[in-house]
């Protein structure tokens, strides 16, 4: 059985049965139809179009009437989100089995990939592992890693992400239905962990260097809400597009000070970046030299 949400658990489930065929006894999904990354309409699509059941649980804690009516062998589980409790586990044979954005035992929990990007990491991964009490504890099945560029965003990350998950699931898809797939513990004494984000999260500190600026800005651009700052009117400026200005500058944190054609700079505690697209508060997303003045400041 799968269960998960958004565009990643579509990409997923379609891919498991593609590999497995028939062993794919239903989908359950939840409604996150609130959340503007919701794949809801996709998974009712994707169940037709396979033939199995569709459960779309208006809350997690019906996920364990499922299993009781389904009693799949094994669960394979993406985009999930939420701790999946030890007496449900213990009810499927099999047991559970997530993706995880990251090289586990690195970067356990929430947004992996974004604490990844702010963190400046040049590399990151996808681990295949077997659930268990912790969060993201379990033993590895598989793991890939890529690299990720210095003006890399989340949305190449995710890409990434989408297609090794693919490659694993079909290499994986097979064992982990019959119990044959091996799974190795994970070294927990070089773990770490990832706290939640939400959308206030993304306002910036200009006071930061501006590595860690353009880190903040690629981590959290489309399809995520956006970094952002203030402008002196109190307006919230959410910034697309940013790269690092490749030489030294001087100046207060969250200048504007120069305007060019196609891009403004602006002075961080360390150094500077150039904003190419932006979006000021309840406007479209326009080229920052039309939103942003000489001299005007950001908080």
């Amino acid at each position: 059985m799968f269960v998960g949400s958004k565009r990643l658990g579509v990409v997923a489930a379609r891919t498991l049965h593609e590999s497995i065929g028939r062993s794919l006894v239903a989908l359950t999904t939840i409604d996150d139809r609130a959340d503007a990354r919701s794949a809801a309409d996709e998974f009712t699509s994707l169940a037709g179009d396979c033939g199995v059941p569709h459960f779309e649980l208006a809350r997690p804690s019906e996920l364990s009437d499922v299993v009781r009516q389904v009693q799949p062998d094994v669960c394979v589980v993406v985009g999930w989100y939420r701790i999946v409790n030890s007496a449900l586990l213990q009810s499927v044979p099999r047991g559970f089995y997530g993706v995880h954005g990251s090289l586990l035992p690195r970067y356990r929990g929430s947004a992996p990939l974004v604490w990844a990007i702010l963190n400046g990491e040049s590399e990151a991964g996808v681990s295949l592992f077997r659930f268990d009490d912790g969060m993201d504890t379990g033993a590895i099945v598989a793991q890939e890693r890529f690299a990720i560029g210095p003006d890399d965003t989340i949305a190449d990350a995710l890409g990434r992400v989408e297609s090794l998950t693919v490659s694993m699931l079909r290499a994986c898809a097979a064992g982990l239905v019959t119990g044959e797939r091996r799974a190795v513990a994970q070294d927990h004494s070089r773990a770490s962990y990832c706290a939640q984000r939400t959308p206030a999260d993304g306002r910036l500190t200009w006071s930061a260097s501006n590595v860690a600026v353009h880190n903040a800005v690629r981590a959290q651009t489309r399809p995520y809400p956006g970094a952002f700052s203030l402008l002196e009117d109190g307006r919230r400026l959410t910034i697309w597009r940013a790269n690092v200005f490749p030489q030294a500058y001087c100046g207060p944190p969250g200048l504007v000070a120069q305007v060019a054609p196609d891009h403004v700079v602006v002075t961080c505690g360390q150094g500077a970046v150039r904003l190419f697209s932006v979006q000021i508060e309840g406007g479209d997303e326009i080229a920052a030299p039309a939103a942003l003045k000489y001299g005007a400041r950001l908080h």
